[in-house]
C-alpha cells in the first residue's frame, strides 16, 4: 500500500506540475495538494472547489486525487465535506477507524462510490441535506459502519434506497422513495417477495443482482427495465411488467425459474412473454401469489393430534383432516386448493410455496 499511495502521488504531482509537499502526521502520501484541505484538531475538511474526491486523479485540478485518498488515515474524527462537492470516490476513507461524522453540504448531484466508507466502524453520524435529491450510493458504501445498522432494513437517504439488509419475508419499500440504486437487493440471502410503490421512477442496473427476490410487482411509474436489473436471480418465478416498457434486452439474464409475466393485454410484457416462451396472465396479480418459506428458527416440536374437523363450505359441512396442534386446527393447504379450486404448487429450486388464485387445483 506505501508503494501505491507514494506512486499516485507522484503521478498527480507530475499530471498537475505540482511540488511534493508535506502532510500531517498520519494522513496518507496520496491526498495532494494541501491547499484544497485542513486538517486541525482531527476536523478534515475539504475546501469549497473540489469537485471529486477519490476519483480520477489526473483528470483536472479540481480532483483531490485517484482511489483510496484517505484509506486507512488516522487522527481524522471527523470529515466536513463542500457544497461543490459531487464525487467520494472508491475507498476514499475506507478503515478509517476513528472517524465518527461526515457532514456534506449544498445541493445537487452527489455519487458514494464503492467501499468509500466501508470499515470506518465509529462512523455513527452522517449528515447528507436534503438539497442533494437522489444521491447514488454503492450499496457496500458504508458496509461496517454503526450509521448503516442504525438505518434498519431499508437504508434510505432522500428518496433513494441503497441497501437492503432485512431477512427476507413479504418486503414493502415506503412511498416517497424514488430511486433503487445498483446492487441495492444483491446482498439478500433469504427468499423475499417485493412491493414497490409509484413513487419509484428507476431501477439501476443490477438493482437485484444474485437475489433471492421470487416476485414483484413493477409500478406503471417505471417505464425503462435496463440490462440486467434481475440478473441472476436465481428464485424469480414471475413479475409483473408495466405497460410502459417497451423493450427488454437480458433484463431477466440467467433467470432459469421466471416462467409468469403479468401484465396488459396488448402490451409490450405480452410480446416479450410470448417470445420467451412464458405464461402471460392479465390482470391484477393475486395477492397470495408467493408465500416465501423463512429461515426454520429452532424450536421445541410441538405434538400434532389427528382430529376430525368440518368446514361450512357454501352451507354444507365438509370434512377435512386435521391436526391439532398447541390448541388450534391445522389443515392441509392442498385440501383446501382442492376445496376450494385454486393452484397449490412447489417450488423446489425456491424452497417456495406458490398458491396462485388465477387456475384451478390440479392434484399432484
Amino acid at each position: 500500500m506505501k508503494k501505491r499511495a507514494v506512486s499516485l502521488f507522484l503521478a498527480l504531482a507530475l499530471c498537475l506540475g505540482l511540488a511534493v509537499p508535506a502532510f500531517a502526521d498520519d494522513v496518507p502520501a496520496d491526498t495532494l495538494d494541501p491547499t484544497k484541505y485542513t486538517l486541525e484538531n482531527s476536523v478534515l475538511t475539504i475546501h469549497e472547489g473540489v469537485r471529486a474526491l477519490g476519483f480520477e486523479a489526473c483528470s483536472g485540478s479540481t480532483n483531490m486525487t485517484g482511489d483510496e485518498a484517505f484509506d486507512g488515515a488516522r487522527g481524522i474524527v471527523s470529515v466536513v465535506l463542500p457544497a461543490s462537492l459531487e464525487v467520494i470516490g472508491w475507498g476514499a476513507f475506507r478503515n478509517c477507524g476513528e472517524l465518527t461524522s461526515v457532514t456534506l453540504q449544498g445541493d445537487g448531484a452527489l455519487t458514494i462510490e464503492y467501499e468509500a466508507f466501508q470499515g470506518c466502524n465509529q462512523l455513527s453520524s452522517v449528515t447528507i441535506p436534503s438539497g442533494r435529491i437522489q444521491p447514488e450510493i454503492a450499496t457496500d458504501a458504508f458496509d461496517g459502519t454503526p450509521w448503516l445498522a442504525g438505518l434498519g432494513d431499508l437504508a434510505i437517504v432522500n428518496n433513494t434506497l441503497f441497501k437492503y439488509q432485512g431477512a427476507g419475508g413479504n418486503v414493502v419499500i415506503p412511498q416517497g422513495v424514488s430511486l433503487i440504486t445498483q446492487g441495492a437487493f444483491s446482498s439478500c440471502e433469504n427468499p423475499f417477495t417485493l412491493s414497490i410503490p409509484d413513487s419509484v421512477t428507476a431501477l439501476q442496473r443490477f438493482s437485484f443482482d444474485r437475489c433471492k427476490l421470487v416476485h414483484v410487482d413493477i409500478p406503471e411509474s417505471i417505464t425503462e427495465l435496463e440490462k440486467d436489473t434481475f440478473r441472476w436471480c436465481e428464485n424469480l418465478v414471475s413479475i409483473r411488467i408495466p405497460s410502459g416498457v417497451t423493450t427488454l434486452y437480458n433484463t431477466f439474464y440467467d433467470c432459469p425459474n421466471l416462467t409468469t409475466i403479468y401484465g396488459k393485454t396488448g402490451s409490450y410484457a405480452e410480446t416479450y412473454a410470448q417470445e420467451e416462451g412464458m405464461r402471460f396472465v392479465d390482470g391484477p396479480t393475486p395477492t397470495t401469489l408467493v408465500t416465501p418459506i423463512q429461515p426454520a428458527v429452532p424450536a421445541t416440536p410441538a405434538a400434532a393430534t389427528p382430529t376430525a374437523s368440518t368446514v361450512l363450505v357454501n352451507g354444507v359441512n365438509t370434512a377435512f383432516d386435521a391436526y391439532n396442534i398447541g390448541g388450534a386446527n391445522y389443515f392441509k393447504l392442498r385440501d383446501l386448493g382442492a376445496t376450494f379450486d385454486f393452484g397449490v404448487d412447489w417450488d423446489g429450486a425456491a424452497n417456495t410455496v406458490i398458491i396462485d388464485t388465477s387456475k384451478g387445483y390440479t392434484p399432484d
